[in-house]
């Protein structure tokens, strides 16, 4: 349900070749009252600063939709999350709250390969009835599960091989994926969600990691490593080892979902799929397939 699953709806949603391409869903503009306007978007409404043409919905989660805009001010197109009602769940809001502030420090980090947001929309109403947030970011054309294997050759030409190789391809999606893992830690934060779903594409061939909703910054104030923290934290697939058995943990977690995520481009399929928490354990204890195993 978190910003990428969206973006990665909108890839999947797309027609098959030869099948009749379904129609975006509708955008009517209701509504032009001074410096806003005032969209439905399917079955909510988009109140967003009248320098945004909201163009098509792009996705639809439990925290709310994403829009394609284009931005009369830069002349870029961007995407526009609308999270309805951030206050009405405790545990809900606190991710957000978690995501905002982690995607702030990388925004004012000049992080690399991370989302990137461009501004946070300022409530309309009076804050005792603020309720929604409007986020505004680059837009990306889906996520790491939405780029087919053959298309890594291509990827691979930014390299500048003379004829690329699926190989130089991953290293390309590695090399910015670290980046951005890199560019994190380097600032006390571990993402401690990275998976396929969460890393995005744009239509340059490049890789960014989003979703910070489970992230964990100050990790460069604890005094004794690793750390104990929350342990339910990574989907169990990428989940390194001294999560499974609930010991201390630190940055290594995110290079070894990094590594299970590269392993998943490679192989296509994930490296590690355990059915529930004892398999996942026993496929961990004997190491990874063999080749073409």
């Amino acid at each position: 349900n978190s910003f990428c699953t969206l973006l990665a709806w909108s890839m999947k949603s797309r027609s098959s070749p030869g099948q009749v391409p379904a129609m975006p869903p509708a955008i009517s503009l209701i509504a032009h009252r001074g410096n806003k306007k005032l969209y439905r978007a399917e079955s909510t409404t988009m109140d967003v600063d009248d320098r945004y043409d909201v163009l098509s919905v792009i996705g639809r989660g439990s925290y709310g939709v994403v829009v394609k805009c284009d931005d009369a001010v830069t002349g870029r197109r961007v995407a526009i999350k609308k999270i309805e009602h951030v206050f009405a769940d405790l545990i809900d809001g606190r991710r957000i709250w978690r995501e905002l502030t982690v995607l702030r420090l990388l925004r004012d980090a000049q992080a690399r390969n991370v989302m990137a947001v461009s501004r946070l929309q300022q409530p309309t109403e009076d804050l005792s009835r603020f309720q929604d947030i409007y986020l505004v970011t680059d837009l990306y054309t889906g996520d790491l599960t939405s780029v087919p294997v053959s298309h890594l050759t291509h990827i691979g030409a930014r390299t500048g091989a003379a004829k690329p190789t699926l190989g130089d391809g991953l290293r390309c999606v590695l090399a910015d994926v670290l980046t951005g893992v890199a560019d994190m830690h380097a600032l006390g934060i571990i993402h401690r969600d990275l998976k396929p779903q969460n890393v995005l594409a744009d239509s340059h061939n490049r890789f960014f990691l989003c979703d910070f909703g489970l992230a964990r910054g100050g990790l460069e104030r604890v005094a004794s490593l690793p750390a104990s923290f929350t342990d339910h934290v990574v989907t169990r697939w990428y989940r390194a080892p001294e999560l499974l058995v609930m010991g201390g943990y630190h940055y290594p977690i995110d290079v070894f979902s990094v590594a299970c995520v590269a392993a998943e481009v490679a192989l296509k399929k994930p490296l590690f799929p355990g059915r529930d928490y004892l398999d996942q354990l026993r496929l961990l204890a004997g190491g990874p397939p063999p080749p073409g195993g």
